[in-house]
């Protein structure tokens, strides 16, 4: 019997995750679980690697029944901006602060498209910065700074 992949987006997707959440239930095992009441510090990230892991075998197995269209090509722009957003983003948040990371962050994120409007990227920015400081400064009380230093 030869089974025959019918959506390898998903397949690749299937995999990508799966890989995943492998990686994130190892690493996790180092760390002490404790319970559902208890929790210790690597009870979510294995509970939520699982998942990943899961969700990753039902794409991989929905590949070979569910017919879909064939991988096209990469959007290399994008798949650039963004990675080397995050990257900035990790490395200038200490210095910059929440806000002003932030905006900078939606603004250079923007670049991986050319359908974008400067006005209303620039209105989303101030508005996630403004979001992100009452979540994550008021509400959560976290020691992130929220101006430059």
């Amino acid at each position: 019997m030869r089974t025959t992949v019918r959506d390898p987006q998903n397949l690749l997707f299937g995999v990508f995750l799966i890989l995943l959440g492998a990686g994130g239930v190892y690493f996790g095992a180092r760390l002490d679980m404790g319970s559902a009441l208890d929790m210790g510090p690597g009870y979510m990230p294995t509970i939520l690697s699982g998942a990943i892991l899961a969700m990753g075998v039902g794409f991989t197995l929905f590949s070979f029944v569910h017919a879909g269209a064939a991988i096209s090509n990469v959007a290399w722009r994008g798949l650039v901006v963004v990675l080397s957003v995050v990257v900035l983003f990790g490395l200038s948040i200490k210095w910059l602060g929440l806000m002003v990371t932030i905006v900078i962050s939606v603004m250079l994120s923007a670049l991986a498209t050319p359908n974008r409007s400067w006005m209303q990227t620039a209105i989303f920015a101030i508005v996630l910065a403004a979001a992100c400081v009452l979540v994550f400064n008021v509400a959560l009380n976290l020691p992130l700074p929220v101006w430059p230093r």
